[in-house]
């Protein structure tokens, strides 16, 4: 029944009208449509939540080990880029050198992932609705995305790579 104005204000008419024409049919959770459809939607809420949290613990993780695995890259590496630093390589060009290794590790993961999902792709085929589990727009946000997390992780560890002190670097090598 459509309504104008708070429909819980007509439920005692809507009672009296019902039970005016049959006193036996049970009346005994009336409710608007928006309540009848935000209950029925509080489970796929809750996982959508669940889910978003997990993957967002995931992609911190993601960020944190590239973070990691460059600057410790850069890190090992400081000798040789302070060799190249005096040897009169601009900033920019450490920095490209940095993104490029850490471009090689996402493309080797993408290597390794988009093969796997599409094996699993299998049993996703009963959970996902309206797309397709092996959806080629969703294989390319995903690789743009993994690309954008690699870059974005790698920011500070080329910072650090173009701001390398040359001397510094060859003494402690």
């Amino acid at each position: 029944m459509r309504a104008t104005g708070d429909p819980q204000g007509l439920v005692p008419a809507v009672r009296e009208a019902i039970w005016s024409v049959d006193r036996d049919v049970p009346l005994s959770d009336i409710q608007t449509m928006s309540a009848r459809v935000s209950g029925s939607l509080g489970r796929p809420r809750l996982l959508l939540t669940l889910l978003a949290g997990f993957a967002s613990v995931g992609l911190l993780l993601a960020i944190v080990g590239v973070y990691g695995v460059v600057g410790y890259s850069v890190a090992q590496r400081r000798r040789e880029l302070g060799i190249r630093v005096a040897l009169g390589a601009e900033r920019g060009r450490i920095m490209r050198v940095v993104f490029r290794e850490a471009l090689a590790y996402a493309a080797a993961g993408l290597a390794a992932g988009i093969p796997a999902s599409l094996a699993a792709s299998r049993v996703m085929r009963n959970v996902v609705w309206g797309v397709s589990a092996t959806d080629p727009v969703t294989y390319v946000v995903i690789a743009v995305a993994t690309i954008g997390v690699v870059c974005a992780a790698s920011v500070l560890p080329a910072l650090r790579a173009a701001r390398v002190d040359p001397v510094e670097a060859l003494k402690a090598g």
